[in-house]
């Protein structure tokens, strides 16, 4: 609907132009009698159409939106009023209205939607994403939460941005603030802290947002730690296989090597299921301290808008584990948070998924998978040799990982045979927590949701 706005000039500011501009002239002298008519009558004084005389002339100030372009009917993206619970806004164009629907209500006082307390300490944040830029990803993305960059399609966008440090028992936080997030092409996340937006519109993603850890390298936010242990050593140089990385769910242990015990896989960690504070996973230990390699374990993310956050048209959150190397435990999944009054996962082949990396073993006929954007377990490493097959990692309804083979003793340890190795414990899945106002969930239209989200409340003022 056009807005047009009609604003009269003040009386007063006009006659006071005329008047100066006769003086200009000539024309106006000091002492001159009143103006007459032709037949030396006064003329009466000008009124408004009604027969009354004009009103006093202002101060001379120019009314408030003065300053704006004559054409212009408000600023753009400017917040009109309150209609209900739709907050009217001024369109692109300067003249148009736009309306926003407000799922907590429209604020009145301070026209804007009401908002909510998220998570971690991260809604300070709200007020500088109402100035800030909405940003759409629509072509490769890649965000590094150590330096604050946002980089589409190789050039960068400038963007607000703060780091939270030392999250006591978390990871440090880079909280990104923007007006709307569409995610629309592939976005790579790394760094060493977690991700954050914070978004005073939708944030909508329609293509995959990679948190996910490979091979030994971590994902944002993700834990070190001693969480799992590694496997042992045998004297003729084989061991046993590393511990599966635990958070949502329990770690796999690594299999045995004669008398060597694998590496223990950590228990789940259920005090981290609401991600306060945020972090990602444990990585998977190595099979033994001689080289092999640890597995990464997957990131961390907290998505949070003032008013909804969907992934839709086969678009992905993926904090996986990586998956094990050489008897090396598979990594955990990592952390997803999103809050929001209105969460949404539609449509088949969508995806949030923070499971765990499959196990790894020596001399693979199949390597291990990392965590998968699905709900089924990434599987293990298998092979057709005397070492043991690694575990698969924990996901869906089943978040705890599976223990690595273990290698029959006459093959290990005894000093007769060739040393063997266990195959690595599978990673534990990781935590997915969705905050909404209802406080309760359920992904539509067949899109996927691993491992089981816990769900609860957002905290409204």
């Amino acid at each position: 609907m056009l807005v047009f706005n009609l604003r009269k000039r003040p009386t007063g500011l006009l006659i006071a132009g005329v008047a100066l501009a006769l003086f200009a002239c000539g024309d106006v002298q000091d002492g001159a009698p009143d103006a007459d008519d032709d037949n030396g009558d006064q003329l009466p004084d000008a009124d408004d159409g009604n027969g009354d005389p004009p009103p006093d002339g202002d101060d001379g100030e120019l009314p408030p939106d003065a300053d704006r372009d004559a054409d212009t009917g408000c600023d753009p993206g400017e917040a009109l009023r309150c209609d209900d619970d739709v907050l009217i806004t001024c369109g692109d164009d300067g003249d148009s209205e736009e309306e926003r629907d407000c799922p907590l209500g429209c604020d009145e006082a301070s026209t804007q939607c009401v908002a909510f307390e998220p998570s971690n300490d991260v809604g300070t944040f709200f007020a500088e994403a109402e100035e800030a830029p909405d940003v759409e990803i629509d072509s490769p993305g890649f965000i590094d939460t150590d330096n604050g960059t946002i980089t589409v399609g190789g050039d960068n966008v400038s963007v607000p941005t703060e780091l939270l440090e030392n999250i006591d028992g978390g990871a440090d936080i880079r909280v990104f603030m923007v007006g709307s997030l569409d995610i629309l092409a592939d976005t790579e996340v790394d760094g060493s802290a977690a991700l954050a937006f914070v978004a005073d519109d939708d944030i909508t993603i329609e293509a995959l947002l990679d948190l996910s850890a490979e091979e030994d390298e971590l994902g944002p936010g993700a834990l070190i730690g001693s969480a799992a242990g590694p496997g042992g050593v045998c004297p003729e140089g084989g061991s046993s296989g590393g511990g599966g990385g635990p958070f949502g769910g329990d770690g796999g242990s690594g299999g045995t090597a004669g008398q060597v015990s694998g590496g223990f896989g950590g228990p789940a960690q259920d005090d981290f299921e609401d991600l306060i504070p945020l972090r990602g996973g444990h990585i998977g230990r190595e099979a033994s301290t001689r080289g092999n390699r640890i597995a990464g374990a997957g990131g961390a993310v907290q998505l949070v808008s003032r008013t909804r956050v969907v992934v839709r048209d086969g678009g992905a959150i993926g904090a996986g584990g990586a998956a094990g190397g050489t008897g090396s435990g598979g990594g955990s999944g990592g952390g997803i948070l999103i809050e929001a009054p209105i969460v949404q996962a539609l449509d088949g082949g969508t995806a949030v998924a923070a499971n765990g990396g499959g196990g790894g073993c020596a001399q693979s006929d199949t390597p291990a998978e990392d965590g998968r954007l699905d709900d089924q377990p990434a599987g293990g490493c298998e092979t057709s040799s005397s070492h043991g097959d690694g575990g698969a990692g924990g996901a869906g309804s089943e978040p705890d990982g599976e223990n690595g083979e273990s290698v029959s003793p006459g093959y290990a340890c005894d000093g007769s045979q060739q040393a063997f190795v266990g195959g690595g414990g599978g990673g534990g899945a990781g935590h997915i927590r969705i905050n909404n106002e209802s406080g309760s969930f359920s992904p539509q239209g067949g899109a996927t949701v691993s491992p089981d989200p816990s769900v609860g409340e957002i905290a409204i003022p």
